[in-house]
């Protein structure tokens, strides 16, 4: 992970932070507007806009949308990477205007600046104290996702103690986690199902980043199980669980042989995905993988997934066969291409030779079939690869077949 992740992404949700005490006035006046027109432009003029905002609270100091202007201005120096000025705002809020609900908000901006700084057990200090204080439950959720951003930047320094600093991240989701269950937060919180999968999916890839890939295959697993999410959704989940899962037995390299156990533990992984979701496309490619692994212990097997997949992707193929609608039309192909996808897969070159012929001859007017070419040139490599080649069929086919997506 990059150490030096700009913590100018953290401080877009920042304007909120003194807002929740700050009224707008209902006229305005040209310097008001002036902030505002360099602040909300499409590409935003922050040198201009913190100029301006540092001039409205000079000159009108007791304007009721002086608050406003300190939120502006901090937000102005985080995305322009000056963090000290902006901690000096914030603590500059902080003397000024003492309520509650501001002055966590000015603390919250200030812990992010040492961890723009690279400062992480400054910034973490500060964040902890939100944590563990009586501000408001948004407040300190926004604070624990910031501990955990922490935790991950510190696990990336050079001779960090990475497997104890991407625990203490984990551990900042699952408190995350513990806090948004309470009924306040579900209320508080928009769309409190997106926002929980958002942190569910960052903790499975804490555990990968942590080198654990069964601990994040188990994770993708819990969460594909969530019924509040939606199906594709899970699906997916489903699906990249036993992918991680795949990972770790094979340590990244698909030539490695699966052993008996190993191959029993995939094939209940991917029949899982099948069995939840088996007309979503991580569903119908899940029987592709599986047509793989029962191929050298159950041929006939193998061939029933594998022609079940083609028969559901030959499904929408048909579905929009007779359309002229240019999305109809790109789905006809997406679904014709993963035809051809499935039986590259699992190495039957003739028939996924003839799936991407039909495919250029079902869309010879079309200009973009690069990818169908790429496909056919890899067949015709791997036909005329000499046998002592160092890069077996097998890593070749699993290089250029995409995931069930």
């Amino acid at each position: 992970m990059n150490s030096q992740i700009r913590f100018s992404a953290l401080a877009m949700g920042l304007s909120l932070i003194l807002a929740f005490a700050v009224g707008c006035g209902n006229n305005p006046d040209k310097a008001y507007e002036r902030v505002m027109r360099a602040y909300h432009q499409r590409q935003p003029d922050w040198i201009g806009a913190s100029l301006y905002a540092q001039e409205f609270i000079n000159r009108f100091p007791d304007d009721q949308r002086v608050r406003q202007m300190y939120d502006v201005l901090v937000n102005c120096h985080i995305h322009l990477e000056e963090w000290a000025l902006a901690r000096s705002v914030c603590e500059e809020v902080v003397r000024r205007f003492p309520d509650e609900a501001t002055r966590y908000g000015a603390e919250l901006a200030r812990g992010t600046t040492f961890l723009g700084e690279g400062n992480y057990d400054e910034g973490l200090a500060a964040l902890n104290q939100i944590v563990d204080s009586t501000a408001s439950v948004m407040m300190r959720l926004r604070a624990i996702d910031y501990t955990a951003s922490a935790y991950q930047l510190k696990a990336s320094q050079p001779n960090a103690a990475t497997e104890v600093e991407w625990a203490n991240a984990i551990s900042a989701y699952d408190r995350w986690l513990a806090l948004a269950s309470i009924p306040e937060t579900a209320s508080a919180i928009s769309d409190i199902t997106e926002a929980c999968a958002g942190i569910l999916i960052r903790r499975a890839e804490a555990w990968r980043y942590m080198g654990d890939l069964v601990r994040c295959s188990q994770s993708y697993a819990e969460i594909a199980n969530a019924t509040q999410f939606p199906d594709l959704t899970r699906s997916e989940w489903s699906y990249v669980s036993a992918e991680y899962l795949k990972d770790h037995i094979q340590k990244g390299d698909p030539d490695t042989p699966i052993n008996e156990p190993d191959r029993q533990q995939l094939i209940a992984a991917y029949t899982l995905t099948v069995e939840q979701f088996p007309d979503t496309d991580f569903g119908i490619w899940a029987r592709v993988e599986l047509c793989k692994l029962y191929k050298p212990i159950d041929p006939e097997k193998a061939e029933s997934y594998l022609t079940e997949a083609v028969k559901r992707y030959q499904k929408y193929v048909d579905l929009y066969q007779n359309s002229n609608n240019p999305d109809e039309r790109n789905a006809q192909r997406f679904y014709k291409t993963k035809i051809g996808d499935a039986y590259f897969a699992v190495e039957d070159l003739d028939r996924a030779e003839k799936a991407f012929l039909d495919l250029r001859n079902m869309f010879s007017d079309d200009q973009n079939l690069q990818y169908c070419d790429m496909k056919l040139k890899f067949i015709d490599e791997i036909r005329n690869r000499a046998s002592g080649s160092p890069v077996s069929a097998t890593a070749e086919v699993e290089a250029a077949t995409p995931a069930g997506q």
